[in-house]
């Protein structure tokens, strides 16, 4: 299984909740910060995310091209323009939109995801990514992820259940995270391989130098 953090990773509390990896995320102001970022990583296990939050549709446009190279590509809590032609483009690889603080529409939730969005999602392999931290600081957005859950399933939209924790003391064990994924609407199964199969894409992705061929070490 396999876990994605924000600016703290503790490899040896990793292994000793039973991971098989993990990916952290942060900001970088270029890629040449995030290859001297990279290099310090030794374990091949540990990827390494870049991440952008931003209001401008130019702006994610440029990060996708700049950091293109790097492990996985996030757009968290961008504006809902930017999600948007996020999935649209397929220019990151997991949308963490912003939940909390939304104003509904009259006649349904509005949740930063759409019947577009997720059909995008699922023609360029964009995920929708689903925090548990984002829940656990504001649990009203609970039936804003159970709609996002609906879409994903209904569209078949790549998703993503993780801790998003920002320390090492917000780290929590699998077994709580498949819990969470049950919680808002996807069963055993889904949650399992949203922790398991879809992650582990990502890290076969970066031992493969070209299509056929992986890294052996």
């Amino acid at each position: 299984m396999y876990d994605m953090y924000f600016s703290e990773l503790d490899e040896a509390l990793l292994k000793k909740l039973d991971y098989s990896g993990g990916c952290l995320v942060k900001k970088f102001s270029s890629y040449t910060y995030y290859e001297s970022e990279k290099k310090k990583i030794k374990n091949k296990n540990i990827l390494l995310g870049a991440l952008i939050k931003t209001t401008s549709k130019k702006e994610i446009r440029k990060f996708s091209q700049e950091f293109r190279r790097a492990d996985i590509l996030y757009a968290f809590h961008c504006s809902d323009e930017v999600s948007r032609t996020a999935f649209e483009e397929g220019l990151v690889d997991i949308v963490i939109p912003l939940l909390s603080g939304r104003k509904n529409f009259m006649k349904q939730l509005n949740s930063g995801f759409d019947t577009a969005m997720a059909r995008f999602g699922a023609n360029n392999n964009v995920c929708l990514g689903f925090s548990f931290k984002d829940f656990s600081e504001d649990t009203m957005v609970s039936a804003l992820m159970k709609q996002n859950a609906r879409l994903c399933k209904k569209y078949k939209t790549p998703f993503l259940i993780l801790s998003g924790a920002e320390t090492k003391y917000e780290y929590i064990s699998p077994g709580i995270l498949s819990a969470f994924g049950e919680l808002i609407g996807f069963d055993k199964k889904q949650s399992k391989e949203a922790l398991t199969i879809t992650p582990s894409n990502f890290w076969n992705r970066k031992n493969c130098v070209m299509p056929g061929v992986k890294v052996i070490d």
